[in-house]
């Protein structure tokens, strides 16, 4: 099915609600009392976010309300397989290579029909949206009985109050949701679901961070690395191969750089990304270097190798995790992410980049010219980069303050990213 248009057309089709008790009718209707066409419910509250959020009694003031905007937006076009949304390609690949990296099918028994098989990941989404959108719609009409069971007792003053109460769940809430479809019903885990690189610092029930997870695990955490460093690489390819005034190839970096990852682990993804080499360096593990011989690591500034008060043992416990992250790296060297079709069989028409995509552009890119500096705009300004030579007119060539200016970084997205430029793309044809 060519999923190229359809949420094109939906958003063309929506006018913004006037009260919330509209919103709930439509998206009953849309989904299907919750049960079918997620991405309508997503896109339709997304809208409202930008227009009146008022009617759910958010305050664009409000912490949250970017993170929360901005969720919805890009989940419309998750759930409806956007093969234009480089945020549909990135969460699907990381997706797919996580459950690769496990061992786990990416195929699952479709019941529908004998002897046939669908989508791991599309049903996931599925789990996903019902999940998500039906706590949307339960918090939704227990607003409205509450106004309605109000109304009966003529309490006008509160229902005005009640009026003003935030209808919408909050971002935690949401992200949540979210999880407990993706890794109860969807079979990943922390380390391999999509969000981690968004919501690196969301706090779980246990009182740690996603972040927190992921780190003290040392399988998890190579885990991590390896599956978002060919994710990375997959978008940038994907999107270099795409029509150039398409491409978002520093906008995907520029929204890296400002997630909330420690800056040492984005180094690691992005220079894997760029090398091509995701499961990393398997005798260099966070600047020490295996050895075999002295069984111990040793320290490495990259020109040489320290001296034995710069080392650690194999047996202890900086040492033991070292030797886990190797292990790791060991294994699963020979993965081949590249092989795997992130979006699909999309019609050809779609302009998607195939599986072994052309990504001579990526090899040309050293990735010590952008990773020691982490806030060195002047690659992105055109004056370092030799990428893409003959176009780089093409990139943005704004001096270091507009670049600055322009990011907006809010709560960890910044306006100019990634995940929001699809939607500021789209808006021109929809409005």
């Amino acid at each position: 099915m060519d999923n190229t248009h359809r949420l094109e057309e939906f958003r063309r089709s929506l006018k913004v609600p006037e009260s919330s008790a509209e919103l709930l009718g439509n998206i009953n209707v849309n989904t299907k009392e919750g049960t079918k066409s997620f991405y309508k419910a997503y896109a339709e509250i997304a809208l409202v976010l930008e227009e009146n959020p008022e009617i759910l009694g958010v305050n664009r003031d409000d912490p949250d309300y970017d993170k929360t905007k901005t969720w919805f937006e890009r989940a419309a076009e998750i759930n409806s397989d956007d093969p234009r949304s480089s945020a549909n390609k990135f969460i699907r690949a990381v997706s797919k290579y996580g459950l690769l990296y496990s061992g786990k099918s990416l195929s699952i028994k479709d019941n529908t029909r004998k002897d046939a098989t669908k989508d791991r990941l599309d049903e996931t989404t599925e789990i996903i949206g019902r999940g998500v959108v039906n706590h949307v719609i339960n918090k939704l009409q227990k607003h409205e009985d509450e106004i309605n069971k109000q109304q009966s007792k003529e309490s006008r003053n509160t229902e005005k109050y009640l009026k003003r109460n935030r209808k919408l769940p909050g971002i935690s809430e949401i992200i949540n949701a979210e999880i407990d479809g993706a890794l109860k019903k969807g079979e990943q885990d922390l380390a391999g679901w999509g969000g981690a690189f968004y919501f690196w610092d969301h706090e779980l029930g246990s009182g740690k961070t996603i972040g927190d997870v992921i780190k003290e695990d040392p399988e998890k955490l190579e885990k991590f690395l390896a599956i978002n460093a060919a994710a990375t690489r997959y978008s940038m390819g994907s999107e270099l191969y795409e029509d150039f005034a398409e491409w978002e190839f520093s906008d995907g970096i520029l929204f890296g750089i400002s997630a909330p990852i420690p800056m040492y682990l984005k180094a690691e993804i992005f220079e894997r990304a760029a090398t091509g080499n995701y499961s990393g360096a398997v005798n260099q593990v966070d600047g020490y270097v295996y050895s075999d011989k002295e069984k111990r690591w040793i320290k490495y500034d990259g020109k040489s190798l320290g001296h034995e008060f710069d080392s650690v043992s194999f047996d202890t416990a900086e040492g033991i995790k070292l030797n886990l992250r190797r292990q790791a790296r060991l294994k699963h060297q020979n993965t081949d992410f590249d092989s795997i079709d992130v979006l699909g069989n999309h019609d050809n028409t779609s302009n998607v980049a195939p599986v072994h995509r052309d990504q001579s552009y990526l090899d040309q890119i050293n990735p010590e010219i952008f990773l020691p500096g982490y806030d060195d705009f002047e690659f992105w300004s055109g004056k370092k980069s030799d990428l893409r030579q003959g176009t780089q007119e093409g990139v943005n060539h704004l001096d270091r303050d507009k670049e600055q200016e322009n990011l907006g970084f809010l709560n960890g997205f910044p306006r100019n990213s990634l995940m929001s430029s699809q939607a500021n793309r789209q808006s021109k044809s929809i409005h």
